[in-house]
């Protein structure tokens, strides 16, 4: 990486000049860039001889660069966003982005994707928030992802304290909701300028200086090259190292005001223990969190196993859970044959006692008309004998008549 003055602007390229004083031309990046506007580049870039038009544009530079500042918002606070890419974002009292900046390749990759000019002048939420999708998009931040948000401020007035506190609270909502582990850190403007020198993010850099401070062996180089998730993983966390720095920063303040004797020993411990509270109580809110996002992550598993059947339970569910379920399955199962081979048997048991009762109904029907149809025989037979034995009578009777007649 390379720092200088942007000294000529063409439409895809553009001239700066080194601190050591040389001219190389490099690609446009960002089209909002200003001659006079000081950035940092990586390579490839092309060494160019000095030129009459360049030497004349140094004095234009010279000249007018305070015009160009004045018109200009002025940046009241830098924040940078570490994951692997480095970006920081100038903001003026108004928490309106005036300028970016990136700090590696990555953080140049992750800048190219907002809009060219569109950024500027909009909220550092939003331009934030944009930042950190695009990070996902692009596969720099994965799962709940780490992201260190480091804050400078340039001013020193009365309000600035509780303008990087609004900054603070702002981005932590807003990371949170999206599931984001989120490190804060609240740099010193010597810092950043140490860490502008050694071209790597004010964040980073504070992070290298809390290692050291700490007895971590870590060089400046492996840092720039590692991932927010990586040095916290080292470093046994990130809001620990933070965290110590910050106890051993207030100790070393009781030191200077000269609490070193006994009751002020007392105060010191006390401070600790409170330090050391509150950051337990800040580490306890991030495991509840976790834990409350284990339990929506649960649920998801439950739902995408009864849409997937058993390809699911066999990826989320244990052998035992598995085995379990199976064994409750067969059984509701088996309950469920049982009950409906009752209600057969049942259904068929009451079907033979209607087939009984209306054979039964069949054959004293039949044993009726039988009945009937015998007794309208024997009827007709005792009929007929009477009318035969009536008609025998009187043939016999007639035959008496006729005889008497003869006679």
């Amino acid at each position: 990486m390379k720092k200088g003055i942007v000294m000529q602007l063409g439409t895809r390229s553009m001239v700066i000049m080194t601190p050591d004083g040389e001219f190389l031309k490099v690609r446009r990046r960002n089209q909002d860039i200003q001659v006079g506007e000081e950035i940092i580049v990586h390579p490839p870039s092309v060494k160019l001889k000095a030129m009459p038009m360049l030497v004349a544009s140094i004095v234009f530079i010279l000249l007018f660069i305070p015009f160009f500042l004045l018109q200009q918002n002025p940046v009241y606070a830098y924040v940078s966003l570490d994951i692997n890419p480095s970006v920081e974002l100038g903001v003026d009292k108004e928490k309106r982005v005036t300028e970016v900046i990136a700090y590696n390749e990555d953080g140049e990759r992750l800048v190219d994707q907002l809009n060219q000019g569109e950024w500027k002048g909009e909220s550092l939420e939003l331009v934030a928030t944009q930042l950190i999708q695009f990070a996902k998009d692009m596969g720099y931040l994965k799962g709940e992802g780490e992201i260190l948000v480091t804050t400078t401020l340039v001013a020193s007035d009365e309000n600035s304290i509780q303008f990087a506190n609004d900054i603070e609270d702002q981005l932590s909502d807003k990371l949170e909701k999206e599931n984001i582990q989120l490190s804060l850190i609240r740099s010193e403007s010597k810092w950043r300028e140490e860490a502008k020198n050694q071209e790597v993010s004010p964040g980073k850099y504070a992070i290298y200086l809390m290692a050291k401070e700490s007895g971590i062996e870590v060089s400046l180089d492996s840092i720039k090259e590692k991932t927010i998730a990586d040095l916290a993983k080292e470093s046994n966390g990130i809001g620990k190292l933070i965290k110590e720095h910050k106890i051993k920063e207030k100790r070393q303040e009781n030191r200077e005001k000269g609490n070193q004797k006994g009751d002020d020993n007392d105060k010191e411990e006390k401070t600790e223990k409170l330090t050391d509270e509150i950051f337990n109580r800040v580490e306890d809110g991030v495991k509840k969190k976790a834990e409350e996002v284990n339990e929506k992550e649960k649920e998801k598993e439950k739902e995408i196993e009864k849409k997937t059947g058993d390809i699911g339970k066999g990826i989320f569910k244990g052998k035992e859970e598995e085995k379990e379920e199976k064994e409750k399955e067969e059984k509701e199962k088996e309950e469920k044959e049982k009950e409906e081979k009752e209600k057969e048997e049942k259904e068929k048991e009451e079907k033979e006692k209607e087939e009984k009762k209306e054979n039964k109904e069949n054959k004293e029907n039949k044993e009726n008309k039988e009945n009937e149809r015998e007794l309208k025989y024997l009827e007709k037979n005792e009929k007929d004998d009477d009318e035969s034995q009536f008609k025998g009578k009187k043939e016999e009777k007639d035959k008496e008549n006729g005889k008497v007649d003869e006679d």
